[in-house]
């Protein structure tokens, strides 16, 4: 299920994220970055807090624990939002993000007006490469960033699609 994110979420997320360090940290910037729960709080945050137009995030539960982050970081004037997630290690595998964007996409187009969805990942990040492209996002191209991960510099692809 998914509810919006808020602060009173921190303690719940931080636990996840340090038991789940390494792994986030090999797909995450941030993740290698919390240490302490005001580290956790910042990231929080930053997003329940985001200027970025029409952004929403949720905390993921499943089987009413803890599973994850799901966003639609913004969504720009021609109607495209920028969807973005993260999972505990223990929910993935289980169709969970496939499962949420099934269940966003006709809100997004009837109460945003999106048309088109929009992923970036890394060019290592394969779980996520098809997660993008079973959304409908099959349009892909390397962007001109680079994200360092557990010391790797490593290329974003986005992936867009029309919903």
């Amino acid at each position: 299920s998914l509810v919006p994110l808020s602060l009173d979420d921190v303690t719940h997320i931080h636990s996840q994220v340090i038991n789940n360090k390494e792994w986030l940290a090999s797909q995450l910037y941030w993740a290698s970055g919390i240490h302490l729960v005001s580290d956790t709080y910042a990231y929080v945050e930053q997003r329940v807090n985001s200027q970025l137009p029409n952004n929403r995030w949720f905390s993921i539960s499943l089987n009413n624990q803890f599973a994850g982050v799901f966003a639609v970081k913004s969504v720009d004037e021609q109607g495209v939002a920028e969807l973005g997630y993260w999972l505990v290690k223990s929910a993935t595998g289980q169709q969970v993000i496939n499962r949420v964007i099934e269940g966003v996409k006709q809100g997004l187009f009837k109460e945003l007006g999106v048309t088109q969805l929009l992923f970036h990942c890394t060019t290592d990040n394969v779980a996520s490469q098809k997660v993008a492209q079973k959304a409908g996002a099959i349009d892909r191209v390397m962007t001109n960033t680079v994200t360092v991960l557990n010391g790797t510099r490593q290329p974003l692809l986005a992936f867009r699609g029309t919903i």
